[in-house]
């Protein structure tokens, strides 16, 4: 296997965690934290597209406002839209994304959803959920339960199998996992 500088690939590849910790700074520090210092027109769409714009524009000082460490005077959910327009100005070409909705309400996890159906098709996408609602991002399914893979299906199967969306799945032999 051929190594690859770390630079190179965190330019690749973009992580959003389920629990996502912002820095002491600003706002506009914890959007660019890691990036080449995006113009304001650059970051103004990023903001508008992610929805971050609506708690910005609330904000006294804009993306000027302070963040704690840790986030704390933020909710979840804005923590995790803060995160996620960092990656969205990242624009890397393999997004990682660990329950990306978790702490979203139903309106801004649509928005979300959207955006990743917008991504152009030479994007990967990987993502862990529970919410049956990002099935329309995903081309393929694995269900995974104890650290086994116990299901493999294109999607569209799962979507038009009712017994599929209530978990009664069969599980992947081995010959079919490998």
């Amino acid at each position: 296997m051929q190594i690859c500088r770390q630079g190179w690939l965190r330019s690749m590849v973009g992580y959003l965690p389920q629990d996502m910790r912002l820095f002491g700074g600003s706002l506009r520090d914890n959007l660019t934290l890691g990036l080449a210092q995006p113009d304001e027109a650059a970051l103004r769409e990023a903001l508008a597209r992610t929805g971050l714009d609506q708690l910005v524009n609330q904000l006294p000082k804009g993306l000027d406002s302070p963040v704690q460490e840790g986030g704390s005077g933020f909710s979840g959910g804005q923590r995790q839209l803060i995160c996620l327009t960092r990656l969205w100005l990242q624009q890397p070409r393999i997004w990682l994304l660990d329950e990306p909705s978790a702490s979203l309400d139903a309106e801004t996890e649509q928005r979300v959803v959207a955006l990743l159906k917008a991504l152009p098709s030479d994007v990967t996408v990987i993502f862990t959920t529970h919410r049956k609602s990002w099935l329309a991002l995903s081309a393929r399914t694995l269900v995974v339960d104890g650290g086994s893979i116990r299901h493999d299906t294109p999607t569209d199967q799962i979507r038009h199998n009712p017994r599929q969306q209530e978990g009664q799945v069969q599980p992947v032999t081995p010959e079919v996992a490998s």
